[in-house]
Parts: structure tokens; C-alpha cells; sequence
């Protein structure tokens, strides 16, 4: 799992990287207690075509306890159309412009989400589609 850049399905989600990296990182991270600073000066941009009433506040929560930024449109549909191939290449091309360093996306358009990581300006994870959600299904085996 961790050579992957981007996180756009649960197949790419493996027992013994979940098992041993990823779980003992969010029970130390859980157990600290106090803000970490690890992701000072990085950003994350909630890219959202669907509203999220956890998903998105879950991501700008996170980062923002490790010290990070978080910006988001909730109802991208109104600003950036996803229904036309070439947006979606160019809206994670201005956002790479602007330095932000992830975005999450979430989209139920067929193929929005591949597009969006076959860019390669930013990773890109997976905050919902249509057919997957990786991180919902982390947080599931999480808790």
C-alpha cells in the first residue's frame, strides 16, 4: 500500500500494510492526546461533488490536528462541472498551481476519480465514489 501515490480503491488495501503500519500509526496518534505538527505547512483540499456530513469535517479534522490546512468546496458542481473529462484534469492541475499538497476527492461520475489521479500533479484519495470508498472502508476495520 505505501508505494502507492494515490488512494482510489479498496483493492489497493492490504491486510499486513493495514495490520502493521497503518493501525499501530492511528493508536499512537490516538494516544498522544496533543496536537502533532507533522504535516505543518502541508495541505489538503476537500474536492467534494456529493456533500459529506463526515467524510470531509473527518479529513479537515485530521489534519488539523497534525498541524496542517485544510480548504474545501463542498458543492464543486457549482463551480468546477465534472461531467465535461477535461475539468476534472484541470481543476487538480490549478490546484497543484496553488501548492496544495492532496486532495481528497469525491465524486459519483464514472471514471472522475481515475482521471483525476491519472493527472499526477497531487495524490489524490478517494473520499467516495459511486463504486468505492477506501478511506470509509478504513475507518470501518479502524473501529
Amino acid at each position: 500500500m505505501s508505494a502507492y501515490r494515490n488512494l482510489t480503491s479498496t483493492t489497493q488495501l492490504e491486510r499486513t500494510w493495514i495490520e502493521s503500519e497503518l493501525l499501530p500509526l492511528c493508536d499512537d496518534l490516538r494516544e498522544r492526546n496533543v496536537s502533532d505538527r507533522t504535516l505543518e505547512g502541508r495541505s489538503l483540499y476537500c474536492l467534494f461533488y456529493e456533500p459529506s456530513f463526515v467524510t470531509r469535517p473527518s479529513f479537515e479534522r485530521a489534519i488539523g490536528l497534525l498541524g496542517g490546512s485544510a480548504y474545501h468546496t463542498e458543492d464543486a458542481s457549482q463551480f468546477f462541472p465534472v461531467k465535461t473529462s477535461s475539468y476534472v484534469d484541470n481543476i487538480i492541475s490549478i490546484l497543484a498551481s496553488l501548492h496544495m499538497d492532496l486532495v481528497v476527492l469525491r465524486s459519483s461520475e464514472t471514471g472522475s476519480i481515475e482521471t483525476a489521479a491519472n493527472v499526477d500533479a497531487l495524490p489524490i484519495i478517494n473520499g467516495g465514489s459511486l463504486d468505492d470508498h477506501p478511506t470509509q472502508a478504513l475507518a470501518d476495520i479502524y473501529t
